[in-house]
């Protein structure tokens, strides 16, 4: 026999190596076909001839897998039909045939070794070898740990039951049995069962084996009892599953339908509410369109009462100039011994024509406040020390001025920012005796910035503070100022984004805070 099993494996390396396949694949496609139709029509000697010879032509071809199941299928036909030898020699090429695939393909084909080692057990079962059987059983337990598959490790336990049984072992079958069907019975797979124990029996009645074949029938039959009973109860759950179901559904439904019912009930209510405020609405839209025209016309008679009092501003002054330039005339007239006089009255001329100029700036300003300025880049450095430069030739003896500006470019208007700063700063030497002056450059944000103006002074009364801002609120000797300066440069300032104030917490003179805004 081992002579025969070399013989064959060395004709398989030969066909599969040197010989040209002389066949094509779908002709041996057709042929493995011809084959099952055999099989199926109980020919087993051709269908066994057709797998055969398949098998060798698929091996040609290096169809491993295909070539490994009509090899397989050749060997099952000749157990079936006794030819022990016959089928011992197929299971031997099939062996081979995997060996050399595993060479060509470079890893092992384990589901033709797991297929080959369940033909064999099954060959061997029938001989009733033991041993042999035995080692079978290991083999496909260690090929389905590499397959890792539900089915074929239940296939396995079925292959364990039948081993158990047929060699005498019958508590290990029943044991094994009984697994088997608590697995297909918490997955309800009855028919696995029924298949399992018709499989068993027809094993055993090929083995003629008249008292396994009792065992196994008077099983099936309690188990049949006892599944018929679960069947009941499964098929009872059902029902109930279902009842309880269609119980949720009908629950479901009536709080869906009292949802609805509710969302219509509360949509109405909001529709009517949504109408009652449509009609509010439209009753205020009609009021805050007649207040829009009564704002309007109010706005427009404002604007007509600043254009008249800006106009009626204009002229005055136009009337006074004349007027202040005779009296400037008649003023270098008088003689020289009166020139005491003569300087009163070239003062009291002079704060006249600024007192007019600052009314008019501040008219102009209060008119174009929604006007801005054109801006430019300015360097805050360069600015700072050119203005701290030309009010250092006004300060007193004893007064210093320092300046702390950093070297940044910044956005402004450069003469209206020059007009307010030089402003605080004149006032700051005006009323500084001795000591200090301080002019800084701040950037508080990323758009916002502040210069600030801090003098050692007499400081402000706390009493002038809040009207510190608005012009006219101050009656004083035109000579000592209108009071107008700081309303101009707060106008300025708005006009620029921005806004100046006194810094009330400074108690050592005075403080002023330009913020503007880029």
């Amino acid at each position: 026999m081992n002579l025969r099993i070399l013989l064959s494996t060395i004709l398989l390396y030969i066909a599969v190596l040197t010989t040209q396949a002389q066949i094509s694949v779908p002709r041996i496609m057709e042929m493995k076909s011809q084959a099952e139709q055999c099989y199926n029509d109980k020919d087993y000697s051709k269908a066994r001839s057709l797998f055969s010879r398949a098998f060798g032509e698929f091996a040609a071809h290096d169809k491993f897998e295909l070539s490994v199941e009509c090899g397989l299928k050749a060997a099952e036909i000749a157990t079936q039909e006794s030819a022990w030898r016959e089928a011992i020699d197929q299971y031997g090429e099939v062996n081979q045939l995997l060996r050399l695939a595993t060479k060509k393909m470079g890893k092992p084909l384990y589901s033709g070794y797991y297929n080959l080692a369940e033909g064999r057990f099954l060959l061997y079962l029938k001989l009733k070898n033991e041993a042999q059987a035995n080692t079978q059983i290991d083999k496909m337990k260690e090929y389905a740990k590499q397959l890792k598959n539900d089915s074929i490790n239940q296939n396995i336990e079925f292959m364990q039951a039948a081993y158990d049984y047929s060699f005498g072992k019958t508590q290990a079958g029943d044991a094994t049995l009984q697994k088997l069907i608590d697995t297909f019975s918490s997955q309800q797979q009855y028919n696995n069962i029924i298949a399992s124990f018709k499989n068993l029996i027809k094993l055993s009645l090929q083995t003629n084996n008249a008292t396994l074949t009792a065992h196994l029938y008077d099983n099936y039959m309690v188990w049949s009892d006892s599944i018929s009973a679960l069947k009941s109860q499964d098929e009872h759950s059902l029902l109930q599953q279902k009842y309880t179901e269609t119980l949720d559904m009908l629950s479901d439904k009536d709080d869906k339908l009292s949802y609805r019912m509710f969302l219509i009930v509360g949509t109405c209510i909001l529709l009517s509410i949504i109408v009652v405020l449509f009609i509010i609405l439209a009753i205020n839209q009609i009021r805050l369109k007649a207040n829009n025209n009564s704002f309007r016309k109010k706005i427009h008679m404002a604007n007509e009462s600043s254009e008249l009092k800006t106009q009626f501003i204009h002229n005055i002054s136009t009337q006074i100039r004349p007027s202040l330039d005779v009296i400037a005339a008649a003023e270098e007239r008088l003689p020289e011994t009166a020139k005491a006089d003569k300087r009163v009255i070239a003062g009291e001329i002079a704060a006249l024509k600024s007192f007019i100029e600052h009314i008019e700036e501040l008219s102009a300003l209060d008119t174009t406040l929604d006007v801005g300025y054109e801006t430019e880049l300015i360097n805050a450095k360069s600015f700072c020390d050119n203005l701290v430069n030309e009010i250092t030739p006004q300060l007193k003896p004893g007064v210093t001025i320092t300046s702390d500006c950093p070297k940044m470019q910044i956005k402004a208007n450069k003469e209206e920012l020059k007009h307010i700063l030089m402003h605080l700063l004149n006032n700051a030497a005006i009323y500084t005796e001795e000591g200090n002056i301080r002019f800084d450059f701040k950037k508080r944000s990323a758009h916002t910035y502040q210069f600030v103006v801090s003098d050692v002074g007499t400081g402000i009364p706390e009493a002038l503070h809040e009207n510190l801002f608005k012009p006219f609120k101050q009656v004083e000797d035109l000579t000592k100022g209108d009071g107008l300066g700081l309303p101009i440069c707060s106008l300025i300032a708005t006009k620029m984004n921005g806004s100046i104030k006194l810094d009330t917490s400074y108690r050592k003179g005075c403080r002023f805070i330009v913020e503007l805004h880029a």
